[in-house]
């Protein structure tokens, strides 16, 4: 056969070929609309708002890991450090405002009685002024030091006459004798007359005080804290404890973990390297958000309905079948010309379908190819 001859039913085979593969795959069976698809999953990528330098990787590429499983550390002596001031800080802020509500001790409220009492005794001794009893008694020691005075004075006369019989020495002890007994009548003198006049009012005036005083400082102590005390040291409270639930939030950044059941597809950093803050060194497929992408035909597309469920199937696992959920219909159409021509060419425009599929035990995997089956009689209910 020339190859004139050839060339056109070569083409003429393949044509057919292909038209009859389309036909096949576009097919309705009578009890179920079968169309293949890809499995797909969630591609999560993770990092840390802190980053710094990492101080261990936990994890592989292509291990599959669990939810909260810890990935990657990363080393932070800075945060440990200010922890540790934050705590102090807290600590010392919780017994201020514990000391501001439970208010003065019961010993030193009775020291601010106590203090109080005696302040307000000193005063009413002064107002009252010296007793009767030690103005008598001055005025005895002072009448008791006259006469001593006076018998000083005569000895003193008859030695003064008697100078030229006696010594230098005897006269001189009986002018001594003279001069002390002349000073205690002074002396005597002076406190009687002290007494008889009271208290000064400068005296009056610092007592005054002095009670005052006291007495406010034991109001006080019977008073206790202040409320405005008490919230002041509770607002510290609560900002050394926000302090610390920040830097605790910090902390918790820098361990990079699992959202959930995945598989590690690209691990970007290794122990030792240094990470700027929110920038993903893993990416994950997510093991429990995965699903099969089916595109419908559009003469098929109404019969589908959001939750409807089917069965999925891939060539890994034959005879395994999978129950799945639709879960999402495309708005928009794919793989069409833009204007329709006529009712044939409509099977040729399809819709892309979201099939959820449950897969405890990790058989599918990303890329891999499957099958949706859908019953005709749940597309008609």
């Amino acid at each position: 056969m020339s190859s004139k001859i050839l060339i056109p039913v070569i083409v003429v085979l393949v044509a057919v070929g292909l038209g009859f593969g389309l036909w096949w795959n576009l097919r309705t069976p009578s009890d179920e609309l079968r169309l293949p698809g890809v499995v797909e999953m969630q591609e999560v990528r993770l990092g840390s708002k802190i980053g710094g330098r990492v101080a261990d990787v936990k994890t592989s590429e292509g291990e599959i890991v669990n939810a909260n499983d810890p990935l990657v550390i990363f080393a932070t002596p800075e945060l440990d450090a200010q922890r540790k001031q934050w705590k102090a800080k807290l600590d010392l802020a919780v017994a201020d405002w514990e000391k501001a509500k439970n208010g003065p001790r019961a010993e030193e409220r009775r020291s601010a009685a106590a203090a109080f009492e005696a302040a307000d005794a000193r005063w009413d001794r002064m107002v009252a002024g010296p007793r009767q009893e030690d103005i008598d008694q001055a005025a005895s020691e002072l009448e008791a030091s006259r006469v001593d005075l006076d018998l000083c004075r005569e000895d003193l006369r008859r030695a003064k006459e008697l100078k030229g019989t006696l010594s230098q020495a005897e006269f001189d002890a009986v002018k001594a004798a003279f001069d002390r007994t002349q000073r205690r009548f002074d002396v005597n003198r002076s406190r009687l007359a002290l007494l008889r006049a009271g208290n000064r009012r400068e005296d009056l005036a610092e007592a005054a005080a002095d009670r005052m005083r006291f007495y406010s400082n034991y109001r006080l102590m019977e008073e206790g804290t202040r409320p405005e005390e008490i919230a002041a040291a509770k607002a510290a409270v609560d900002d050394a404890q926000g302090k610390l639930d920040e830097i605790d939030a910090n902390l918790a950044e820098a361990v990079v973990r699992a959202p959930n059941r995945a598989v590690i597809e690209v691990l970007g950093v290794r122990k030792g390297d240094v990470v700027a803050p929110n920038t993903p060194v893993i990416r994950v497929l997510s093991a429990e958000d995965l699903w099969v992408r089916v595109f419908v035909p559009e003469t098929d597309y109404g019969r589908l309905r959001m939750g409807q469920q089917v069965k999925v199937t891939t060539d890994s696992y034959p005879g395994r079948e999978l129950d799945g959920t639709i879960i999402q219909k495309a708005e928009a159409s794919e793989f069409t010309p833009r204007n329709i021509q006529s009712a044939d060419e409509r099977k040729h425009q399809v819709f892309g379908v979201k099939v959820r599929v449950p897969d405890p035990k990790g058989i599918l995997k990303s890329g891999m190819a499957a099958t949706v089956v859908i019953p005709l009689h749940a597309m008609d209910e």
